[in-house]
């Protein structure tokens, strides 16, 4: 089984495998574009209605709310408001969303049913938006992947499942009544093609690194996949669709490289 890759950027030949879902437990697609008039103020309202009227078969649940900033201050996270508004369409069973604020455009789900079908409904999102707010450039394209160790036994056995440089410190033999409560770490890769972010580490019970994402009740491992590219991108749906597959082949490379055949034994589905 070919899983031994050098790094998220070898693109040697790998077998196609089906990993459970209940690992990934959350996908995110994101199209960040100049700050548009349409999207604010009384304006902001009118757009979103429309938009939302246009998609309600898919998302029938509308909702909006105030955008917040955080600061840190005094070793603590403070909220406030900012301007303007983030509005969300859900679905009937809320699994699957679709955002929008005055600079981006997203799609995130916690039934992720893989690649193509993602990227069919992030195609008809892109497709209404930009018949509606019409954005004139893009300037971030990013597709993330979030994946969620939180058995306890498999945590224990990590060292096996996952590439050595990413167990890092939890693989050390602690004596009884001593252990690792936090661990977290970044990487951050640059290429000509797509760039990644890495996020992975260990999270203790009903806590995040990220106010995006709903905290597990026990501990658990996370490995956090952000492919994305920036620039003076072109927001045409035939041009975004083929860079969002670009992205996920890159993704999956970074999975891939951080794996062991091993988690591919414990984790796979059987065709």
């Amino acid at each position: 089984m070919a899983t031994d890759l050098r790094s998220p950027y070898d693109d040697s030949s790998i077998d196609d495998v089906t990993i459970r879902r209940g690992l990934l437990s959350r996908v995110v697609a994101q199209v960040r574009h100049p700050p548009l008039g349409a999207l604010d103020s009384d304006a902001g309202q009118q757009t979103a209605s429309e938009l939302a009227h246009r998609l309600t078969s898919q998302y029938p649940i509308f909702a909006h709310e105030n955008n917040v900033e955080f600061t840190l201050s005094s070793g603590s996270l403070e909220r406030r408001t900012a301007s303007g508004f983030t509005w969300r369409l859900r679905s009937a069973k809320e699994d699957w969303q679709a955002s929008f604020s005055r600079d981006f455009v997203s799609l995130d789900t916690s039934a992720y049913d893989g690649q193509s079908d993602f990227c069919e409904r992030l195609a008809t999102l892109l497709s209404e938006y930009d018949k509606i707010v019409d954005p004139p450039s893009a300037t971030r394209i990013g597709l993330r992947y979030t994946n969620r160790i939180t058995d306890a036994n498999q945590l224990a056995r990590l060292g096996n499942l996952i590439r050595p440089e990413l167990v890092g410190a939890l693989a050390d033999k602690l004596p009884d009544g001593a252990m690792i409560a936090y661990m977290f770490s970044q990487a951050s890769y640059k290429s000509q093609d797509v760039d990644l972010l890495l996020n992975w580490g260990m999270m203790p019970p009903n806590a995040t690194y990220d106010l995006g994402l709903e905290p597990a009740a026990q501990t658990s491992w996370y490995l956090d996949i952000d492919a994305y590219i920036e620039g003076d991108l072109s927001f045409d749906v035939d041009y975004l669709s083929p860079v969002i597959r670009r992205l996920a082949h890159r993704a999956v490379r970074g999975f891939r490289w951080a794996i062991t055949d091993e988690f591919i034994e414990t984790y796979r589905v059987e065709p």
